[in-house]
């Protein structure tokens, strides 16, 4: 049993502050909840557990917190609402071995720590203030969301609240819409290959373009709307002014004179973004514009410096997922990313990251970045990085592929933790496999392995083609079905796996019998769904020269596939996710 200052566990109860925070009253429920599950005692003793209140704070930045105690009590406390929840769940899961892996997945080892001393004061504080994914586990589940220390989306107050991003991002079309100034005022927009075009996003539109970034009315109206969202939004910490998602940016001569000068695209926007940011400081101090460095505008400018009010969000959305971003020898990175964010990192200390974890064009495949996601987060902290999203699915309707929720949790740890070891990051794996897929894991880590090891010379993009889905810009693709007998891509990042897959769909067989109950078997054959949509819509099967009992067993297993990707509710990918198909 645990020991608190020389005293059992059983002997405290749960001390809220006079006018408690709503956060604050779960985070006693949840000490209260934790304490039964691991010790099955109730907090209900003389001894005071305190829990946030007004304590000491030095020390602890962002949603930090501390564990402290002092002969006779214990204080788990943050500077805010959020960070005490993390100090209980951290106090959680270090003393009493609670550990949350997954939604479903609650688990109690032997705790790291059967004791907590008098008189110590232990400070927590994570590597980034705003922590972000999108992976279905953490958009469904707020305790688990809370958990996983994330806290970009969906915390509500009594979950301590978000860092929320006014406006999200690709902005421009909304801060000066097209649909109210481009019939009189068509010189507020993109001139584009000879002729003016509206603001808008690729994804709604081929012809939407960006703004005129040089028109001093476009900077007056813009301005405008962003001081109105933000009175209408008091509280409000970040701003979001950003282009929109497309490569059609002004070619008007003020425009590209601009640009020239800076030696990057980004300079016509860092200018206008400055400008707004000027204005905005004036009645909001503490507010933060952030802007993208994405695709065209990704390369730094060589004169224009962000102000101290605004944040450049780097995204890798180009890059190789298989290779850390620093890989010279990728082709595919040549360590220009890296490159890129030095260069931002040098001229700015405000810098959020936009980085990919899936594959957009198959949401199915493997998508083996377990070498690289460590050593980028680490890569993005050391380069003042203070805000990560890591974007699995573009929508928290859907699953990813095989090892999506493993993933998800590695991230997680890794963004409140980014100077994290090799060694603890492997254990971190290990602990997860044994708990998420039974007695059966280590079939998964070779499985992990054989995949690490047939596309080590491969090149793995976020929109890296497996099966022959139709491209964006296809009238087809929402509704994209994959088919028996289709046509199969023989050059993606998997092709290798193509001669080993009698091999792993057996280590997913073994661990499915190796299964403890129905839970497990059915986390097992939801992910190993990822490698039968490889082995029977990535590897070719040729029906004039299969027989008549392959044929039926082929089909019986294309057949089985939709049922069971309907069950789980997974879609393709990105085009027919925007279906809801």
């Amino acid at each position: 049993m645990l020991t608190i200052c020389n005293k059992p566990l059983e002997s405290f109860h749960v001390v809220l502050p006079e006018n408690p925070d709503p956060a604050e009253v779960h985070a006693g429920e949840l000490l209260e909840q934790y304490a039964k599950l691991a010790f099955g005692v109730e907090l209900n003793g003389p001894e005071k557990i305190f829990i946030g209140g007004d304590r000491p704070t030095d020390g602890i930045r962002w949603d930090g917190f501390c564990t402290e105690t002092d002969g006779e009590s214990l204080y788990l406390f943050g500077a805010m609402p959020r960070g005490t929840l993390y100090a209980v769940c951290d106090f959680a899961e270090r003393y009493f071995g609670v550990r949350n892996y997954a939604p479903d997945v609650t688990k109690v080892v032997k705790p790291e720590f059967d004791a907590i001393a008098p008189n110590v004061r232990k400070i927590d504080n994570p590597g980034f203030e705003r922590r972000t994914s999108t992976w279905i586990s953490n958009c469904q589940n707020t305790d688990f969301t809370l958990w996983m220390r994330c806290n970009g989306y969906y915390l509500d107050s009594t979950r301590g609240g978000n860092v929320d991003i006014l406006g999200h991002c690709h902005t421009f079309a909304r801060l000066c819409p097209a649909s109210v100034y481009f019939k009189d005022h068509p010189e507020y927009f993109s001139l584009h290959k000879g002729r003016r075009i509206p603001a808008g996003n690729a994804y709604d539109s081929e012809e939407n373009g960006q703004l005129c970034l040089t028109n001093p009315d476009v900077l007056r109206i813009v301005t405008e709307n962003v001081l109105e969202w933000l009175r209408a939004n008091p509280g409000i910490r970040i701003v979001e002014v950003s282009q929109n998602d497309n490569d059609r940016y002004c070619e008007c001569p003020n425009c590209v004179a601009v640009d020239e000068e800076e030696g990057s695209h980004s300079g016509t926007i860092l200018r206008f973004v400055n400008a707004v940011a000027e204005e905005v400081e004036k009645e909001f101090p503490d507010v933060l514009i952030q802007t993208f460095a994405y695709q065209y505008t990704r390369k730094a400018p060589k004169i224009t410096k962000p102000r101290k009010n605004v944040l450049i969000r780097y995204c890798t959305i180009e890059a190789c997922f298989r290779h850390p971003l620093e890989d010279e020898a990728c082709p595919m990175n040549q360590g220009r990313f890296a490159k890129e964010l030095k260069e931002w990192g040098k001229i700015c200390n405000n810098i959020s990251i936009w980085d990919y974890v899936t594959n957009y064009s198959c949401y199915l495949a493997p998508f083996p970045n377990y070498e690289s996601l460590r050593k980028n987060i680490r890569f993005f902290y050391d380069n003042n990085a203070t805000h990560v999203f890591e974007e699995n699915t573009d929508s928290p309707d859907t699953r990813g592929g095989d090892l999506n929720d493993l993933q998800g949790y590695l991230i997680g740890k890794l963004m409140w933790d980014p100077t994290m070891s090799e060694e603890k990051y492997q254990a971190l794996t290990d602990e997860f496999l044994e708990a998420f897929f039974g007695a059966g894991w280590k079939n998964i880590r070779k499985y992990m392995d054989i995949l690490l090891e047939v596309t080590a010379d491969k090149h793995m993009g976020c929109f890296s083609g497996i099966d022959f889905s139709h491209p964006s810009d296809d009238p087809q693709a929402e509704t994209y079905v994959p088919l028996p007998y289709c046509e199969v891509n023989h050059d993606s990042y998997l092709r290798d796996l193509t001669p080993r897959i009698d091999e792993v769909c057996e280590l997913w067989n073994k661990t499915y019998e190796m299964a403890a109950d129905a839970a497990e078997r059915e986390r097992i054959d939801r992910c190993k769904l990822s490698v039968d949509y490889f082995k029977l819509f990535c590897i070719e099967h040729d029906r004039e020269k299969m027989t008549f009992e392959e044929i039926r067993a082929y089909e019986r297993e294309v057949a089985l596939y939709y049922g069971r990707k309907q069950k789980y509710g997974i879609r393709t990918n990105i085009w027919t996710q925007r279906a809801w198909h």
